[in-house]
């Protein structure tokens, strides 16, 4: 590793991790009525810290003849699109999730653990999945 970009990362880390120690002093109880936020704030600092690392050393991987390919797998680009996502009420994805839900609990014939570990919107849905899975028992003749 070329050393400008070596004190370059090395100075970045540094950053990041007083982010990270910013994040542990305010789980303590002095801090309480700041908490929420402050937490917050310093991981996302932390976050975005660690990512211009990345970014600084893919420029230079780049710069320097790395395939595109190689470099997008390197970044792992899809766990950041789902990181950056953050908590959200996307309705297709709930829908997904549920039937990925109902689904297992219809093939392992437990229906009713749904509603001990899922949201209750979620749990619902699946619960409906499960259901229409459900094959009917054929009639007496």
């Amino acid at each position: 590793m070329p050393e400008p970009l070596r004190r370059a990362i090395h100075q970045l880390v540094s950053e990041g991790v007083q982010n990270c120690q910013e994040v542990l002093r305010y789980t303590e109880p002095d801090q309480a009525h700041t908490w929420k936020r402050m937490t917050l704030c310093r991981a996302t600092d932390a976050a975005d810290t660690m990512n211009m690392v990345a970014l600084l050393i893919a420029a230079y991987c780049e710069r320097t003849g790395m395939a595109a390919d190689t470099l997008q797998s390197y970044l792992q680009v899809g766990q950041q699109e789902l990181r950056s996502a953050g908590p959200q009420e996307d309705p297709q994805k709930l829908f997904t999730e549920a039937c990925l839900h109902g689904l297992r609990a219809r093939l392992c014939e437990d229906v009713d653990s749904l509603d001990s570990y899922l949201p209750p919107q979620v749990a619902a849905m699946a619960r409906r999945v499960a259901e229409a899975l459900e094959v009917p028992e054929p009639a007496a003749t």
